[in-house]
């Protein structure tokens, strides 16, 4: 028997450039595939837990999303600090599901559901960047921390958001690290009110809340919003693509370009050009790792009669540039 339900719906919206027709569709869940192995106690029934077993089945295929979205692996105490933060945002970030098979196991005996969760990729990756996950996913970074009011609940809630985030704690003073790391001053004060001064550089943000998460996130994300953070683990490539006969299998691989890989981050389409024995084109892409995005493109540009050059600079130099005849 196979179930599916659908959560929300996706609109497509048309960009008319000239004679050409765009056609952009609202961003599209990844299907993640679960299998839920559902301990089953003496007098309880597959229907009796099949709630636990979805909910918990939604929540394994939000974590193997982001899990895919990160750019390097995390180590084993961060991802169960992530698999805690995402848990109550579970129900945000699920766009559909699909059972694909259920079967009582008789020892020892368990509810075995196998699901197609339909996860929005795109939120969750936001989602990750705004907290610093994606860009610390390779390394804890440093920060300076002054804290005041916490209670000892208060302090476990921040070894999570700090491991969540990717920040360890430094002395600056002991000379552990260089004066200009991120410096956090947080205090709660009397009326249970947390207040949030996030310095860097020549930048500095504050905030109060009655919720340290909540603060710590507004805070954070701001960081971790400025270009020069991103550019720590980000680059800048221009790629160019020429060969197809037409613009329609230009438009087919713009459409397909954000399913590349892992190493292409975002894209955004610079220009097409028509020209009478070949169409051309040119995308600004912001990537983890050049050399793997390189082979990323040419796994799916093989054998298509294409070349394509990735730049540094918005004309490419082909001498300069990394061409691929393919």
């Amino acid at each position: 028997m196979m179930i599916s339900r659908m959560f929300g719906t996706c609109v497509a919206v048309l960009v008319l450039f000239g004679a050409v027709a765009l056609v952009t569709p609202a961003p599209a869940a990844a299907d993640q595939e679960v299998v839920v192995t559902w301990p089953l106690e003496q007098g309880e029934s597959p229907l009796s837990v099949r709630r636990q077993v979805l909910e918990h089945g939604f929540f394994m295929a939000v974590l193997q999303e982001a899990e895919a979205a990160l750019p390097l692996s995390l180590e084993e105490p961060r991802r169960v600090a992530l698999g805690t933060f995402l848990r109550p945002r579970v129900d945000d970030l699920v766009t559909s599901y699909t059972e694909t098979g259920a079967a009582v196991q008789e020892e020892p005996a368990a509810y075995v559901v196998t699901l197609e969760v339909g996860v929005n990729g795109q939120a969750l990756k936001e989602m990750l960047k705004s907290t610093g996950t994606f860009y610390t996913a390779g390394k804890a970074w440093p920060y300076a921390l002054t804290l005041s009011g916490a209670n000892p609940g208060e302090w476990q809630k921040l070894d999570v958001l700090q491991s969540v985030t990717g920040l360890h704690v430094v002395d600056v003073s002991a000379g552990e690290a260089s004066l200009d790391i991120p410096r956090l001053a947080l205090r709660k004060g009397g009326d249970g009110v947390w207040q949030g001064t996030l310095a860097t550089g020549s930048e500095t943000y504050s905030g109060r809340h009655t919720d340290l998460e909540p603060l710590w996130l507004q805070l954070w994300s701001r960081y971790f919003g400025l270009a020069a953070v991103q550019d720590r683990v980000l680059g800048t490539v221009f790629l160019s693509v020429q060969g197809w006969p037409d613009l329609g299998g230009a438009l087919a691989f713009d459409a397909a370009l954000g399913d590349v890989g892992e190493s292409l981050d975002n894209e955004t389409l610079v220009h097409l050009s028509l020209r009478p024995d070949e169409a051309r084109g040119m995308w600004r892409i912001r990537t983890t790792d050049r050399e793997r995005l390189a082979r990323d493109l040419g796994s799916i540009l093989s054998g298509k009669g294409l070349s394509f050059e990735l730049s540094e600079s918005r004309v490419p130099d082909r001498e300069a540039g990394l061409l691929r005849e393919l």
